[in-house]
């Protein structure tokens, strides 16, 4: 004979099994909507109930600080014009082609040219290389202020067959020798670099902002405002010599400077010394300068402020030759 559970039993047992079932679905959405959330970035809902749409997660590459652009980010302003009427200002030349529609066909006459982003491939800038001959006037547009060339390759697609990649500035950073340098910033040392156009041994250059006390070849131009204080040799600068390694800082009064440095302006030479530490050995090739009083005795070859007249001339054996001036405020 089968035996049968109590009504209470079963009821009991029919409740479980209901609320296994529904255990299960909820489970079972819930599971659904963090996958969903997961792989199409749904975020949260604001604090006015409004959903803020999907969240996009940019992920740097190891080691880089930011998400890099893409090798030629000039591709958001773009335009094609006949090379006959040059280039717009701020444009650079992204590639060039033939055109029967453009003047002097069928030479290099149309260009693909738009506005570079942190780093773009252009066609060839100013100044051209040595050794590269120039291509017609008009066909080169000048690399944009702020810009550095990193590299230099051969190209079918640009007028005097090379292509350039050129970058934002920034500090430190290597460049070619034939890139322009801003504005600010100094030369520290060069080497060689088979990706640079040939202009000597040295092709390459690593360029940083000017600070004190720092030192740079000798044939970086000085900021605005720096003096050279000292100079030695370097065989990682051009121009290799006994001094072609320059000590820089800001000017500030008084102060000991080479007799070869910039002179700032309203600043007077007050004596003179000789020293090995600078260039032109053997001479009076380091000055005393400061800042002018009310009247001052300066070495004759002293520039005179431009609120100053000189009123007499000396002698002194510590100026170069022995010559002095006195000057007067007006």
């Amino acid at each position: 004979m089968t035996s049968q559970a109590p009504a209470g039993r079963r009821a009991v047992g029919s409740y479980a099994l209901a609320l296994i079932a529904r255990s299960t679905t909820l489970f079972a959405a819930l599971g659904v909507l963090l996958c969903s959330a997961f792989i199409f970035g749904f975020a949260p809902a604001s604090a006015g109930g409004a959903n803020v749409g999907p969240v996009h997660v940019a992920i740097p590459f190891p080691g880089d600080g930011e998400v890099p652009e893409p090798a030629n980010a000039a591709t958001d302003q773009t335009l094609t014009v006949c090379a006959s009427q040059g280039v717009p200002g701020g444009y650079v030349i992204l590639s060039a082609s033939n055109s029967t529609t453009c003047p002097a066909y069928p030479q290099f006459n149309r260009y693909q040219v738009g506005i570079p982003g942190s780093q773009a491939n252009i066609c060839s800038v100013l100044p051209l290389p040595s050794g590269i001959p120039p291509v017609p006037s008009g066909s080169v547009a000048p690399i944009p202020t702020g810009y550095v060339v990193l590299t230099a390759a051969p190209s079918t697609n640009c007028p005097n067959g090379r292509i350039y990649t050129i970058r934002r500035v920034s500090s430190p950073l290597q460049v070619c020798s034939v890139s322009p340098i801003p504005a600010g910033y100094v030369i520290g040392s060069a080497t060689n670099n088979v990706n640079c156009p040939a202009t000597g041994s040295l092709t390459s250059y690593q360029i940083l902002l000017a600070a004190s006390g720092m030192q740079v070849c000798s044939i970086s131009k000085l900021p605005a405002g720096y003096v050279v204080i000292g100079s030695t040799s370097s065989v990682h600068c051009p121009a290799s010599n006994a001094h072609n390694y320059y000590r820089i800082q800001p000017v500030s009064s008084p102060l000991q400077v080479c007799s070869n440095s910039t002179m700032p302006d309203g600043y007077v030479i007050a004596s003179a010394v000789a020293t090995s530490g600078c260039p032109n050995s053997g001479t009076l090739n380091r000055y005393n300068i400061k800042l002018p009083g009310t009247a001052e005795t300066v070495c004759a070859n002293s520039p005179v402020p431009s609120n100053y007249v000189v009123v007499s001339y000396g002698t002194a054996y510590n100026c170069p030759d022995s010559r002095t001036k006195r000057i007067q405020r007006q």
